[in-house]
């Protein structure tokens, strides 16, 4: 934010980024250019940038919404993409992944979200590239309708370039960001001959649209550097919500509005071992669900002591802002993850899967299979 900020408030750094013009100023007057030469000149190296971000800002939402389109997995809220990434780590059967996920889940739902929008990107290169060029045609196109139609507007009046300019800017205001403010230098150059600025920038425009082209066709794939709010920030930010996490088991509160007042809750919680729950004064792990264990008589240490589950919210935050349905549902999914991962669990946390953390028969039944359709 504090970079930001003097960017956009410290006149050393706006002169720093206005030096190029500047300096191309002073060339086309040491040139001898005419007044609407020089106008119209720095006019359109204005606009390169300015359409290329307008180009890249169309493009950036058109790719959103065809990831939207044709990904189930960004259809729909939250959940539905949290069951695609339960699916995609059952599918992928990697450990490391599911520790990411079940520890810092916001991190992995961005990476999961970000590869999806760059592997798109890259099976789709060609018609992306055709996406861009199309946008950027059009949008030169729609500069110079706004060029025809403000010198129509203007012929046979008070002509002046801070008229034109007021004009201009104004209407492209809809297409892209053109400031009025970035033509103070040039709006009491002598343009008067507004038919003759009208086929200069029809020239210049034209040249600028081939040049974009040609750098736009200078690199096969589409850079996501480029736009200034990638479509993965995009989707990321639409499918957000609350990423408070269970105390017991890591779980992810299922509400879509961040800091929000009511309780948190999720649809299904999983084993406590997945996050390394134990029996004290053992090396067992503690292997049953959230919704069983607040049913039972056994209790938890939290920093006010022991609490039995049957009342975790009086251990306070944050198991005092959680509602957990003592209802006894438990996903064959976490059972399946629980019996494949064992090894892993048991090296990651020190503990094992014997004695009171014994893993019921059962569980050893959840396949693959039954996992992900759990989570259809």
């Amino acid at each position: 934010m504090h970079t930001a900020f003097r960017r956009a408030n410290d006149p050393l750094i706006y002169l720093e980024s206005k030096r190029d013009q500047y300096l191309d100023c002073f060339r086309s007057f040491c040139k001898g250019a005419s007044s609407v030469t020089f106008f119209v000149d720095f006019l359109c190296r204005c606009l390169k940038p300015a359409i290329q971000q307008g180009v890249c800002d169309k493009t950036c939402i058109q790719i959103t919404d065809e990831m939207k389109s044709n990904y189930p997995a960004f259809s729909g809220n939250r959940s539905n993409l949290e069951n695609h990434i339960l699916r995609h780590l059952a599918e992928q059967k990697e450990f490391d992944s599911y520790m990411e996920y079940i520890n810092y889940p916001k991190d992995y739902f961005e990476r999961f979200i970000r590869e999806c929008v760059e592997r798109y990107c890259r099976y789709n290169r060609d018609q992306l590239r055709r996406m861009f060029n199309t946008n950027l045609s059009d949008l030169v196109q729609q500069v110079l309708k706004v060029n025809t139609t403000v010198t129509a507007a203007l012929e046979g009046k008070q002509n002046n370039a801070s008229l034109w300019l007021d004009k201009f800017c104004t209407a492209l205001g809809s297409q892209m960001e053109f400031p009025r403010e970035d033509f103070r230098n040039i709006e009491y150059e002598d343009v008067t001959d507004l038919q003759f600025l009208k086929e200069m920038m029809a020239t210049s425009l034209d040249d600028l649209l081939q040049n974009l082209q040609k750098e736009s066709s200078s690199t096969p794939d589409l850079d996501l550097k480029m736009f200034r709010r990638r479509p993965d920030e995009i989707l990321c930010e639409a499918l957000s919500g609350c990423w408070e996490q269970c105390p017991f088991c890591n779980a992810i509160c299922t509400n879509t509005i961040p800091g929000h007042e009511t309780d948190h809750s999720v649809q299904f919680h999983r084993s406590k071992a997945v996050m390394g729950r134990y029996f004290n004064e053992t090396d067992n792990f503690s292997i049953d669900f959230c919704t069983t264990a607040v049913t039972s008589d056994i209790s938890f240490r939290s920093c006010k002591g022991w609490t039995p589950y049957k009342t975790y919210r009086e251990a306070g935050e944050p198991y005092s802002r959680w509602s957990i349905t003592p209802d006894n549902s438990e996903l064959s999914y976490w059972k399946w993850f629980i019996c494949t991962f064992r090894p892993q669990l048991e090296q990651r946390f020190g503990f094992k899967f014997t004695g009171l953390g014994e893993i019921p028969e059962d569980w050893k039944r959840s396949t693959n299979e039954l996992a992900l359709k759990d989570v259809q």
